[in-house]
């Protein structure tokens, strides 16, 4: 099992029209580094214990036929800054699968996060629904790498920058410095602060 704390900028854009022209703009600009579709699928107990303590979210991710899953506690957010702790073990597809189509619980795989988790819920976790990212990855300079999303949520479609902070001498100041050399600030100033993907898929889900 991997443990890290993860720090990543997250910045919302308004509409299709202003994400368009953001990855015009970054195709024609910076040196691409792929696109990948993401499917994460959360987790929570049946009585949606995670839901209601509002401290953590649970998830598979499956990207290019490849699974894991990964459970973030928030350290702390704000003004579209977020820090959190994430933990990550790569999962056997047979054993991803089954959690997925609810033949076993989560926490019934044998993996090192999945025993941590039952031993801290002391329930089973099953699947409560599933989000769909598209996501492009450009190189932004001194190590920063942005991550322009398109995520379809339950009903509707989100857009979204990602910056990770990934090395020691990264800060948030510095993110949004390498994004404002980047992009015209008529792109830029649309922006603003976004929520985790997890909490915007919990309000589409209400929705």
């Amino acid at each position: 099992m991997a443990e890290i704390i993860e720090r990543e900028l997250k910045l919302l854009i308004p509409d299709e029209v202003t994400w368009a022209l953001i990855r015009a703009h970054l195709v024609d600009t910076r040196p691409s580094l792929g696109a990948v579709t993401q499917t994460n699928t959360y987790f929570d107990t049946r009585d949606r214990r995670l839901l209601r303590a509002a401290t953590g979210m649970v998830r598979i991710r499956e990207e290019d036929g490849a699974f894991e899953v990964t459970c973030k506690d928030k350290v702390l957010s704000d003004d579209g800054e977020l820090v959190t702790r994430e933990r990550t073990d790569p999962l056997e597809p047979a054993d991803a699968l089954d959690a997925l189509n609810q033949r076993k619980a989560l926490t019934d795989i044998e993996v090192e996060l999945c025993i941590s988790l039952l031993q801290e819920q002391r329930d089973a976790l099953y699947p409560i629904g599933a989000l769909v990212n598209h996501r492009h990855r450009f190189e932004l300079g001194d190590g920063y790498v942005l991550e322009l999303d398109r995520t379809e949520l339950p009903g509707q479609t989100e857009y979204e920058i990602e910056i990770e902070l990934t090395e020691g001498h990264h800060s948030f100041a510095g993110a949004r410095a390498a994004l404002g050399a980047v992009l015209p600030e008529a792109l830029v100033e649309p922006l603003s602060p976004s929520r985790s993907k997890y909490r915007r898929f919990l309000a589409a889900l209400g929705r």
